[in-house]
């Protein structure tokens, strides 16, 4: 049993570039009229592949405000039928009981933000997991919560990609992600975006590519 813990320093400024692959399974681009364009201004990408042995520091980062991390109450296991059907490494979630049954297990993921009080922040959650029964949440708490996708479903498998997208007013230094499994499973991949979104009269200063974003803050008003 291996129990994989890390904390962040999370005032540090400085970022984490981790080059490798594109991301297994990450549906960004499905998502018809997403908010943000990654690399926008403000925006964070962060993405953990478990296939790969992803430890606390994620395979991937775009996070110009410090380093995410995870911790995982789990171990690491191979030879675990896959989305595509093939045997892979993954993480298995969970804590055996006197039987060797698999019981409840948590994941956590940590995101650096800009330390500026917009108004408004979101936080995109996808994740790549052979159970999805599990309780989503993350603090502080969010204003709204809502599913912009569907589930991804991967043909005789149980392994699906689901996704949750979170408002928070406002922006915070840090959010907390929590994924509370109440059985054993297995997560292959989590994929975070974020973004600080500036006050509305700041927007020009930025570039064009949250002119969206204000729009639909506008509307909300």
């Amino acid at each position: 049993m291996k129990s994989l813990t890390i904390r962040l320093a999370a005032f540090a400024f400085f970022t984490v570039a981790i080059c490798s692959s594109a991301f297994a399974h990450d549906y960004w681009n499905q998502w018809t009229g997403h908010l943000w364009n990654r690399g926008d201004p403000g925006s964070t990408t962060q993405a953990w592949e478990f296939n790969l042995g992803a430890g606390p520091n994620p395979t991937t980062s775009n996070n110009p405000y410090g380093i995410p991390f995870v911790t995982v109450q789990g171990n690491y296991v191979g030879g675990v039928p896959g989305p595509n059907g093939t045997p892979i490494n993954v993480w298995q979630i969970g804590t055996p009981d006197a039987t060797g049954q698999l019981g409840p297990g948590e994941v956590q993921i940590g995101v650096p933000n800009a330390f500026a009080h917009n108004p408004t922040k979101y936080v995109f959650l996808q994740i790549t997991t052979d159970n999805p029964g599990q309780v989503v949440s993350v603090s502080p708490t969010p204003s709204s919560q809502s599913t912009p996708m569907n589930f991804i479903t991967y043909p005789n498998t149980k392994w699906v990609t689901y996704n949750v997208l979170w408002e928070i007013h406002p922006n915070p230094d840090f959010e907390l992600i929590k994924l509370l499994f109440p059985v054993g499973t297995h997560i292959e991949e989590i994929v975070v975006d974020t973004i600080c979104v500036p006050e509305p009269n700041s927007v020009a200063s930025l570039g064009t590519g949250l002119i969206g974003l204000v729009a639909l803050l506008r509307r909300r008003k």
